[in-house]
């Protein structure tokens, strides 16, 4: 997406999985890490582009579908090789 910071984006990602997936309390994740106002505006309350992107991305998850924001291909394309990419990264953590 334009004018969105890369490592922003998957930094707000990344916050958002954990919390998710191991059910964390987004506002103690987002103190204990020490994101910056931005990054913790974004995943706390979807603000700014990094949070709009990460809320298109939640629904996505959620719902199956896209918004105007990302289109549907190339969203799901996306999420595909970050599901990918993420099991690399939980393999090689289980190989110690």
């Amino acid at each position: 997406m334009p004018g969105v910071d890369a490592l922003s984006a998957y930094s707000a990602g990344l916050v958002s999985a954990v919390v998710h997936v191991l059910g964390a309390d987004p506002v103690r994740i987002a103190r204990d890490t020490r994101l910056d106002d931005g990054l913790a505006a974004a995943i706390l309350r979807h603000e700014g582009q990094v949070g709009a992107l990460l809320w298109t991305v939640e629904q996505f998850t959620r719902l199956g579908t896209a918004t105007t924001l990302i289109p549907e291909g190339v969203l799901s394309r996306t999420y595909l090789e970050a599901l990918a990419g993420a099991v690399e990264v939980i393999d090689s953590l289980q190989q110690g």
